[in-house]
């Protein structure tokens, strides 16, 4: 369906040239980023797959790897402070 779009673009900023590129030149493209993940990773909550146990992991290593994105930029909103709470629990 629809998900498979929104997952694929995660995947994409990722990638390391990606991530250099927003960390360096478009840090604002975090937030972004942020939204995207947290929507890919309640949809991986709903769609608890066969094994939910992988995907679970797999959302939260995203929401590891945003945070420490987070950390490497000086930029900050509402949305990326809200994740970095999250990620703190």
């Amino acid at each position: 369906g629809m998900g498979g779009g929104l997952e694929s673009m995660v995947e994409l900023f990722f990638s390391e040239k990606y991530l250099q590129a927003i960390t360096t030149n478009a840090p604002h493209l975090l937030r972004y980023l942020t939204a995207a993940v947290l929507l890919c990773k309640r949809r991986v909550a709903k769609s608890s797959s066969k094994d939910g146990r992988s995907s679970g992991n797999e959302a939260r290593k995203l929401m590891k790897d945003l945070v420490r994105l987070m950390n490497n930029c000086e930029y900050t909103d509402p949305i990326v402070e809200f994740v970095d709470c999250l990620c703190q629990i």
